[in-house]
């Protein structure tokens, strides 16, 4: 549902499609995904917590604050760029370097804290091997497709999302069937 990203023309992009309804759902949608990743990831930590270690530890706030900073950047995106790219008179404001450089700024910085923080968390996280480990490595594979793809394309980033929603489908199976389970997973040794 996403338009192909082009940061260079931004406003053209902008007046073409953010003011139709799909624009909207689709970045509603994102920021919920977001807001529900930071629960599954408390629930994660919470399962395999006594098992992490430190590396577990970092990994985990580093991936909560990615996503939170991730879901953040979607608000402008969704609620903000539409007015302003809606109107002739405002939508040369989201041409790039433009004054939005801060925001693009702390886009980058949300991709990489969430990319790193996803892969510290997921090498931990088989480490312990209290879960079953392939739901981590569809996270791993998919984080940095939902990060950095959509720059390339908006298919790596679609393929990222699907990859990312398995391997947290897959964890929250395991967690309701096993909330409190403490043995090793027979997978993961």
């Amino acid at each position: 549902m996403h338009p192909a990203r082009d940061i260079t023309n931004l406003a053209a992009i902008s007046q073409q499609s953010v003011l139709g309804v799909s624009w909207y759902v689709s970045h509603t949608l994102g920021i919920a995904a977001g807001l529900l990743a930071l629960l599954g990831l408390i629930g994660l930590y919470v399962r395999q917590f006594d098992r992490l270690g430190g590396l577990g530890l970092a990994g985990f706030v580093t991936t909560l604050i990615g996503t939170a900073m991730l879901a953040g950047t979607l608000v402008p995106d969704a609620y903000v760029f539409p007015v302003v790219g809606g109107r002739p008179a405002t939508a040369s404001l989201l041409h790039v370097p433009g004054p939005f450089g801060a925001y693009w700024a702390f886009v980058a910085a949300s991709g990489l804290t969430f990319v790193l923080g996803t892969a510290l968390f997921s090498i931990a996280s088989v480490r312990a091997r209290v879960l079953s480990p392939w739901g981590f490595v569809l996270i791993s594979v998919g984080t940095p497709l939902v990060g950095f793809g959509p720059l390339l394309a908006n298919v790596l980033g679609l393929i990222g999302a699907v990859l990312m929603g398995l391997g947290y489908i897959w964890l929250g199976c395991a967690l309701w069937k096993h909330p409190a389970a403490t043995e090793v997973h027979p997978s993961a040794q």
